[in-house]
């Protein structure tokens, strides 16, 4: 099955680089990465010019992969309706089932992964997420020195909005207030829901003051995408817990975060 730009879908024979990829995923429990390795050995393996991957996920549908993640030019467009297989520049003989089967299984692996530690409502990290980063935050703190910080949000009169607007308009309050959090947040802080309409940030700062900017911020831009009947979302915001100064423990962190939100 050959392609203008040179691609031609691989034919069965032999599963040496599928033995690889499986040594692989055992050492490095991440499936994209692991495809891209897969990708990557079957170039150096057959001394190949090119080579993608079109897998099937059960969860995230047809996902294309290019050897070396280089992203898809234009003449590979054909690739995103491809049926799912290997693709190689030239042509090898490769049986490609049990590599197709593995990758589809550790892209759905990695989906897994993703929902086990994020809200299903707003994609944000859940409580066992937070418990994981405020672990990890005490653990780095502990060997090299450095503080982080705790907020905690809630909305303002949540329940009356539900009432008023029902509780599909308060979900999409609820994703409203978290598309906000995370726009305006570090690609180093942790932003997560805790439950309801409570809201976790988990950041990196050497003093409560550096936290304040963040409020404003997501502030404005709630003022910017209003929801029903041009509702902005209001919310309260906690007083900054600092460790370790403020707290020692990841629990007691959040407890004091949570219980310190400024009354209405």
């Amino acid at each position: 099955m050959a392609n203008d730009d040179g691609f031609v879908l691989a034919k069965p024979r032999h599963g040496d680089v599928s033995t690889a990829l499986l040594r692989e995923y055992t050492a490095n429990h991440n499936g994209i990465g692991v495809i891209y390795r897969a990708l990557d050995l079957l170039v150096a393996h057959f001394e190949l010019a090119d080579a993608a991957l079109v897998v099937d996920g059960s969860d995230l549908g047809v996902q294309v992969f290019r050897a070396r993640r280089r992203p898809l030019a234009p003449e590979h467009a054909w690739l995103l309706t491809a049926a799912p297989g290997l693709y190689t520049a030239p042509k090898v003989r490769f049986d490609t089932s049990l590599l197709l089967v593995l990758c589809a299984i550790a892209l759905d692996l990695d989906v897994e992964h993703h929902d086990a530690g994020h809200d299903a409502l707003t994609g944000l990290a859940n409580r066992r997420r937070l418990h994981d980063a405020l672990e990890l935050e005490q653990r780095r703190a502990a060997r090299t020195g450095s503080t982080f910080g705790v907020l905690a949000f809630d909305l303002v009169d949540f329940k009356r909005f539900n009432e008023a607007y029902g509780y599909e308009t308060g979900d999409d309050a609820l994703r409203t207030f978290a598309r906000a959090l995370r726009a305006e947040a570090r690609s180093t802080d942790t932003v997560g829901r805790w439950g309801g309409d409570e809201f976790v940030i988990v950041a990196l700062a050497d003093k409560a003051e550096q936290l304040a900017p963040l409020v404003e911020r997501v502030r404005r831009r709630l003022t910017r995408n209003p929801v029903a009947d041009d509702q902005v979302v209001a919310f309260r915001e906690s007083l900054p817990v600092m460790y370790p100064a403020d707290a020692a423990e990841p629990g007691e962190i959040l407890a004091r975060a949570l219980g310190s939100l400024k009354p209405s």
